[in-house]
């Protein structure tokens, strides 16, 4: 509830976020007009695979969505096992969380191996000195630390 304007901010790229929306508080007050936002946007969006965004009003104080809810997740995956997104988006996850792991051992291995090393401490004195753009410093830390590895 309560969204507005801001659903036609996010619009861009949201409707590549998500593939059910769930308007959780819908006993509250702008939940229909949030709700009815973005199923006109889902309207707007693409089918992939034969899917289109769902849109799903939940609370808990009513109790009611939640079978909704349910139903629209199992109508979800049954389109991705149908069509060609399952694997893709698999293959996707799977990219992005090897490189996010990657990149996150490259950076300990910068704190721990490059960082206390009198190379760094030379480099980040001739950025700030102005010697040394940071382009270039960055440049010669990569083979530093290629050689730390």
């Amino acid at each position: 509830p309560h969204l507005g304007d801001e659903v036609q901010t996010l619009k861009a790229g949201l409707f590549e976020i998500a593939d059910i929306f769930v308007v959780n508080k819908s006993d509250l007050p702008g939940a229909d007009r949030a709700a009815r936002d973005l199923s006109e946007l889902a309207q707007l969006s693409a089918f992939v695979d034969g899917w289109r965004p769902q849109v799903v009003q939940t609370s808990t104080l009513a109790p009611s969505g939640i079978v909704e809810l349910w139903n629209a997740v199992e109508a979800h995956e049954q389109a991705l096992r149908s069509g060609s997104q399952l694997k893709a988006r698999l293959t996707e996850r799977a990219d992005q969380e090897l490189r996010s792991l990657l990149l996150a051992r490259v950076q300990e291995s910068l704190d721990q191996e490059l960082r206390p090393t009198p190379g760094w401490e030379t480099l980040v004195s001739a950025v700030v000195d102005r010697t040394s753009d940071p382009y270039t410093a960055s440049e010669k830390a990569y083979r530093l630390l290629l050689r730390c590895l």
